[in-house]
């Protein structure tokens, strides 16, 4: 298995297309494209290495999102983060301290109807998903 990582920007502002492309790149259905938002960051060191283990640790699931603090999908927001706090050390000192505490945990919202949408600042979508979709 092998996780790709893509900022996507198009011209045309239209994502779906170039979502579709990187995916179409994978060579194995098995592998996973990470895409983050252009104006998103990983706030841990060894990010991919939680991701890895994340995705090994739950085999049948295919698509995963992040948890972030700017984001308007309520479910996928941390709570208790100052939204106007730009100070990159701030939020680094959040991710240290969320992925301390929920480093593989995840939230099985395929069940259960959250009456909005996912985000798209982290999504972890693996090739045989996508084809699907």
């Amino acid at each position: 298995m092998e996780i790709k990582t893509s900022i996507i920007w198009r011209s045309d502002k239209n994502i779906g297309i170039g979502y579709n492309e990187e995916m179409e790149t994978l060579k194995n259905d098995e592998d996973f494209r990470c895409f983050i938002d252009g104006d998103a960051c990983f706030t841990t060191n060894f990010w991919g290495k939680q991701l890895e283990d994340i995705i090994n640790k739950y085999k049948e699931c295919g698509c995963f999102v992040g948890i972030t603090n700017r984001i308007g999908c309520e479910w996928q927001r941390t709570n208790g983060v100052d939204w106007n706090n730009n100070d990159i050390e701030y939020h680094r000192s959040i991710g240290l301290e969320l992925q301390k505490v929920n480093y593989d945990k995840i939230t099985d919202v395929s069940v259960v109807p959250q009456g909005e949408v996912l985000g798209g600042v982290l999504m972890l979508l693996q090739k045989k998903v996508w084809k699907k979709i």
